[in-house]
């Protein structure tokens, strides 16, 4: 058997987690009279979920690596949530990040703050926070997956064999 026939099953289980690995998306992106701020989260279960921040200068894009970051969310009954977002906590060092854990779902209303050299600016936007077990049947796929391609080829490779077996002559 050909090694390539073995290489393609695990190359389509990597190449599925390599999809889903990173599940965070653009939650905002505003720009102010001197900064290009961009947050990204994971898609929005309540519980656990990381925060990063990209701050840019306006003229050319350059990222901001000295800035201090205040992450301020607000839901609709007034419950209010700060977090200081820091390259410690990303691994992209271009990036300010924090964890931060959501009580509950909903719209939440999301401010980040950035003070650079005595000059404070500030962007809003919404943030929609799903409940969590919307969050937990989307990766069913993600988990599905991979077993039923091991049982296609487990069966492909199977059946193949079978074949070759009886096209053999019997004077051989």
């Amino acid at each position: 058997m050909r090694r390539i026939e073995f290489l393609l099953p695990a190359l389509a289980i990597l190449a599925q987690c390599v999809l889903f690995a990173d599940g965070g998306a653009v939650r905002l992106r505003k720009q102010t009279s001197e900064f290009v701020i961009t947050v990204f989260t994971a898609r929005g279960p309540q519980g656990a979920t990381d925060f990063s921040v990209l701050v840019q200068n306006l003229d050319g894009l350059d990222p901001v690596l000295d800035a201090n970051i205040l992450l301020i969310l607000e839901d609709s009954s007034g419950t209010v949530m700060t977090a200081r977002p820091t390259h410690n906590f990303a691994r992209n060092k271009l990036l300010y990040a924090v964890p931060v854990i959501i009580p509950k779902s909903g719209i939440w209303q999301m401010t980040v703050v950035v003070d650079r050299n005595r000059h404070r600016e500030h962007v809003s936007g919404k943030l929609e926070v799903a409940s969590s077990p919307e969050e937990r049947s989307s990766y069913t796929t993600c988990f599905a997956i991979p077993p039923v391609a091991i049982a296609l080829f487990v069966i492909r490779h199977r059946l193949i064999r079978r074949k070759g077996r009886r096209a053999r002559p019997e004077g051989d």
